[in-house]
């Protein structure tokens, strides 16, 4: 029985412990007329022999994360194989999240719901808060962008793109600014106070392409990267738009569109003075924000973000493994391929753990200097995305379910 919720009352909560793929990747790709381009779905070559990898029992299990909240905020049926994401925000306080269906709705961590607003749309992209303003921005399913009130979730204004948003904006108070990466290759500007559109800067598009895009990045406070379907990286000024740099992440290979796709669409990572991309065509590079040279790390084909510790470089990658590459080498350290065909998440460092998710919804713990598993939690739903936010693990899957807990 799912839990709903209901205004102003607490919600009982519940846990639950319990060659490259293309078999795993084409089959989340979507083939249809969102971009400029086509973008491939439901491609399927069926082998019986490639199959998810079946847990094992763990040895005496460490005790990591203890149960927060975990609530289902409902949504509409979704595909089993749309690799949509939708991220709930953590404002330290309340929790702001949005349903496929189109409910955007704020709470309490003891599931006290604060008020909810239905945008009348599918929402594809979000959340995005920004703490100073109390503004919180979706985009829907036919490219509008609606900003509501963090506090009562009254509407603010509402902008129509003339492309669907995949992934959440990124918000800059400073410069009011925000900031968009939509499914045409076009990187959106809007005012903050009024949706206006103040800019935009397109970037090439090839034939065919992932179905997603990665979250925009703030640099630092007058720079946002934004990273492309063509396999760059580009920073532009977060106030005017203009262009400051580009890199080429991703170098294309192959003879068909297929194989000559080359996708950024995990979020850039900064670390002392460096980004971290993946990419789809299988490449992980380091870019010196100062000086604007890359360092070629490995052959790595992936569609998320890597996690950068103190000493390691986590990737997941398209076949279910885990590795961590030396941060100052870039030599393999670890390697994990106990998770084949799982459809992983990005991993996320938790003190002395690296966490990563899968399409069972269980989330996995490994040591992080050596890549052993040794702690499970689980929630309802395929995972796409794990985000950590202090001390807690904020989750949501694709079926609407919300799972947060705390080390």
């Amino acid at each position: 029985m799912k839990i709903q919720m209901k205004y102003n009352q607490p919600i009982k909560h519940r846990f639950m412990n319990d060659k490259r793929v293309y078999n795993f990747v084409l089959a989340g790709l979507v083939y249809s007329g969102l971009m400029g381009c086509s973008s491939v779905s439901h491609i399927t070559h069926k082998d019986e022999t490639k199959k998810p990898t079946k847990l094992v029992a763990i040895d005496n299990p460490v005790e990591v994360l203890q149960p927060v909240l975990d609530v289902d905020i409902g949504g509409a049926r979704v595909a089993k194989k749309d690799p949509l994401k939708l991220e709930p925000v953590f404002d330290g306080e309340k929790v702001y999240s949005a349903s496929r269906a189109g409910e955007v709705n704020a709470m309490l961590l003891t599931a006290v719901r604060l008020w909810l607003t239905d945008v009348k749309d599918e929402i594809t992209g979000g959340v995005a808060y920004d703490g100073t303003t109390q503004t919180v921005v979706v985009s829907t399913k036919d490219g509008k962008i609606v900003a509501l009130s963090g506090k009562d979730g009254a509407e603010k204004w509402k902008t129509q793109l003339p492309a669907t948003v995949l992934s959440p904006a990124v918000i800059s108070s400073d410069y009011q600014r925000v900031m968009l990466s939509a499914n045409d290759g076009v990187f959106y500007g809007l005012d903050l106070s009024s949706g206006q559109l103040v800019w935009q800067f397109a970037s090439s598009v090839p034939k065919m392409s992932v179905r997603g895009t990665a979250k925009p990045k703030l640099l630092d406070i007058e720079t946002v990267s934004f990273s492309g379907a063509d396999g760059r990286m580009y920073a532009l000024n977060i106030d005017t738009g203009k262009p400051k740099w580009s890199h080429r992440i991703a170098q294309a290979k192959g003879t068909s569109e297929v194989e000559r796709m080359m996708d950024l669409d995990g979020s850039a990572v900064i670390n002392d003075g460096r980004i971290y991309s993946t990419s789809y065509s299988g490449q992980l590079v380091s870019i010196d924000l100062k000086e604007h040279k890359s360092v070629y790390f490995d052959k790595v084909a992936s569609l998320h973000e890597p996690v950068v510790t103190d000493k390691f470089v986590v990737v997941s990658d398209l076949e279910g493994n885990v590795i961590a590459y030396d941060k100052k080498t870039g030599k393999q350290s670890w390697k994990n391929s106990e998770l084949k065909l799982r459809k992983l998440t990005n991993p996320v460092e938790l003190n002395n753990y690296i966490a990563i998710g899968d399409y069972k919804g269980v989330v996995h713990l490994l040591n992080k200097d050596t890549g052993a598993i040794v702690s499970r939690v689980n929630t309802e739903g395929a995972l796409n995305y794990l985000q950590v936010i202090g001390n807690k693990l904020i989750t949501q899957s694709a079926t609407g379910h919300i799972a947060i807990w705390q080390w």
